[in-house]
């Protein structure tokens, strides 16, 4: 062996010694050359000039003005520059090349035909026939050697798969065994117009082609740098989940083959990266995963991200698992399902996805979510109808529903098929802003809340909160909520408790969409102080007839009240120390109660009431036993006597009187609008003038009063 050895190394040290001395004469062989080299190529060839130098381990011949000729159509191409390696020491090696083909500084191209076919700058590994060997050109070369290159640009093109990469730089090197193509390669990849490079790509290519020279095998192994995402995605095909700027690093793996799925690997880095949805865009700080990436067609595909850490906002959070999924011929419109994840993520990353399929968002699901979601996995059906949600919500925040309240500070535990399911929520910091209902935010706190869901067929569905407790500084209650669909708005049944509630604090609580400016600027300025010492509420029918003025529907609110600071009218006085039961039905109100002090007089009964918060009239009816002194001052205090030019201080009133009477008006108006009536029955009264010293006892029989004055025709002393 060792003599064998020594043998071949004194024969290569011979061959090479000749071949230097040889080198200086190839401008001889140039016609012997363009021989050789056309029938390596399969094709006729010329050479403008060459030259011939020896480097370590055989000649280089560089050639200058190489033009391929096709046989039979007489078309040619032309390489600038090129070289040809001859390496003689392979021959005594089995399996390796005698040649390696040098292209410098070419423009290649290669394209995908409609007939699935690869065209490689008319040099191709491809034919250009109908499916005859007609043609091979370089794939001759690459079949008895290697083809290298260097400083070359290179662009693919598929236009059925609307892909088109451009590299430049390119410096790599093609082989080929039989029906097999192998390319390693470096490169940057620049932009359409090659006015830009956009990132670099390193990459391992083996391919498989059929008996007609179609692609039917291929695996790769590539890895980027820093990829400008804004330009790159103009060069391949739209897809939901692709960002539309950012810079990636990425190493990827994966294999395909004819009639199986595309398989592929790897890792990912993405920084400042934008995702755009249909409520606005998706940012992201940084994403770091590892990838599995499954692609059948554009209806059946799925990604699964591994150990995926991210930074959104200033905020980081990780998943051990993040996997999404489409396959519509099995019904399934989309999967996302999650360990752990921020919500905005899946919800805009599914908003993108059906903006993608021209898939409107349904208005009655929010646009915009945040919070935290564990344990997650929804699902769509080929028509974008829920199939089946399991998650747990922390510190959720929920906007942009159509006509909706903003609501936050939500935990969940939600778990819905395609027949329903039930939602248990509850929140210590709970909020809702519905400025079209409420003028401010409401808080609250929520406890031990359950939601049944039901959802029938078409369109059907049916919510039923069955208990859930509120409370906060200004109301405390529970009951159950139930909704129903119906052509057009739902149906609606509540029944709810009141426990406790603060009158001062019920001008946020009103319900704006429902009660005219008039009624809530009076309900807000006249109910000063009281307490709500226990109530029900009930709300029953089809929410579009409400407020139910065909009694269709029952609309009812009763309530237990004490300690009532009322200023009912303007310039009346203050009714307080108030007790009463207010009724709440269809669109109006009804009080019916007592006051421990008006002006000093006490009212025995009282009844407040407003027939339609729409168009707003208040009534306020009243009878009572008292002094007759007292009632005096109470109508020094009201504007009854502004029109009287007599001073009433000047007149003295003792005795015993039942005072009865009606106020009314409407809400809104100035005091002059008012209309008052009502009588005064007296028995055994005092009248003392004070100025004449004129008395009068004994005075018995009824006073009429209105606002034109009193008349005292019964009465009698």
């Amino acid at each position: 062996m060792w003599t064998a050895l020594t043998i071949v190394t004194v024969l290569a040290a011979v061959i090479v010694g000749f071949g230097k001395l040889l080198m200086p004469y190839s401008d001889y062989y140039e016609p012997h050359l363009e021989r050789w080299l056309s029938k390596a190529f399969n094709q006729p060839v010329t050479v403008d000039s060459f030259e011939g130098e020896w480097k370590a381990f055989g000649p280089r011949i560089s050639l200058q003005g190489l033009t391929f000729t096709a046989a039979g159509n007489g078309t040619g191409i032309a390489l600038q520059k090129a070289a040809l390696d001859v390496k003689p020491l392979n021959a005594i090696i089995p399996g390796r090349p005698l040649y390696s083909f040098r292209i410098i500084g070419a423009d290649l191209s290669l394209e995908r035909t409609a007939d699935g076919r690869y065209m490689l700058s008319g040099l191709g590994v491809s034919n250009t026939g109908s499916g005859k060997e007609t043609n091979p050109q370089l794939r001759s070369v690459a079949l008895n050697g290697e083809v290298l290159l260097e400083e070359s640009s290179f662009t693919f093109d598929d236009p059925e798969r609307e892909i088109h990469i451009v590299l430049t730089h390119v410096n790599g090197r093609l082989k080929m065994d039989g029906d097999r193509l192998a390319t390693e390669l470096m490169a940057r990849i620049s932009d359409k117009n090659r006015q830009q490079v956009i990132g670099d790509l390193e990459a391992v290519v083996q391919v498989k082609l059929d008996g007609k020279q179609r692609l039917s095998e291929a695996t790769w192994h590539i890895k980027t740098g820093e990829l400008i995402l804004s330009e790159l995605v103009r060069q391949l095909p739209h897809h939901p989940l692709l960002p539309v700027s950012g810079r990636l690093n990425a190493t990827l793996w994966g294999n395909w083959k004819q009639g199986q799925n595309q398989e592929m690997q790897g890792v990912l880095d993405l920084r400042n990266a934008e995702l755009s949805s249909q409520s606005g865009p998706l940012l992201i700080d940084h994403l770091n995963s590892r990838l599995n990436w499954r692609f059948t067609h554009k209806q059946d595909w799925r990604i699964d991200l591994a150990d995926v850490s991210i930074q959104q906002g200033g905020v980081s959070w990780q998943s051990p698992r993040l996997s999404v999924a489409r396959n519509v011929p099995a019904d399934l419109g989309l999967w996302v399902s999650s360990d752990n994840l921020r919500l905005d993520f899946p919800l805009q990353l599914t908003q993108r996805i059906m903006a993608s399929y021209k898939t409107e968002w349904p208005a009655a699901i929010p646009s915009r979510v945040q919070g935290m979601v564990t344990n997650l996995d929804l699902l769509l059906d080929s028509g974008w109808r829920l199939k089946h949600l399991d998650a747990e919500l922390r510190n959720g925040h929920f906007w942009g529903i159509n006509r909706g309240p903003e609501i936050a500070g939500l935990n969940a535990k939600i778990h819905l098929a395609g027949a329903g399911g039930n939602i248990a929520f509850d929140g210590d910091e709970f909020k809702m802003d519905w400025l079209r209902v409420f003028r401010r935010q409401i808080g609250l706190k929520l406890q031990d809340c359950s939601l049944d869901v039901v959802l029938g067929e078409g369109k059907a569905w049916q919510l039923d909160l069955t208990y859930c407790h509120i409370e906060n500084p200004d109301i405390s209650g529970f009951g159950r909520v139930r909704l129903a669909s119906s052509e057009g708005k739902p149906e609606i049944d509540i029944n709810a408790v009141m426990e406790h509630g603060d009158i001062s604090s019920f001008g946020d609580y009103w319900p704006e969409n429902v009660m005219s400016d008039k009624t809530l600027h009076w309900l807000r300025t006249s109910l000063l102080g009281g307490r709500v010492e226990g109530g029900r509420y009930s709300l029953y029918g089809d929410l579009d007839d409400f407020p139910f003025r065909d009694h269709s529907g029952v609309t009812q609110a009763v309530a237990s009240i004490s300690d009532v600071d009322l200023r009912y009218l303007d310039k009346w006085p203050n009714v307080r120390q108030a007790s009463a039961i207010a009724e709440f039905e269809g669109s109006g109100m009804y009080v019916e109660g007592r006051i421990g002090s008006t002006a000093g007089a006490a009212v025995d009964e009282v009844m407040v009431s407003i027939d339609d918060f729409k168009s707003p009239f208040l009534l306020v009816a009243f009878e009572t036993n008292g002094d007759l002194a007292k009632v005096a001052e109470f109508i020094k205090q009201t504007p009854l006597l502004e029109s009287v030019s007599l001073d009433p201080e000047q007149f003295a009133l003792a005795g015993p009187v039942v005072v009865s009477g009606r106020v009314q008006t409407p809400l809104g108006s100035n005091s002059d609008t008012f209309a008052v009536n009502g009588t005064v029955a007296l028995e055994g009264a005092t009248f003392l003038d004070q100025i004449t010293d004129i008395e009068l006892t004994g005075i018995n029989g009824v006073l009429n009063y209105d606002r034109e004055g009193l008349d005292a025709q019964l009465l009698y002393a």
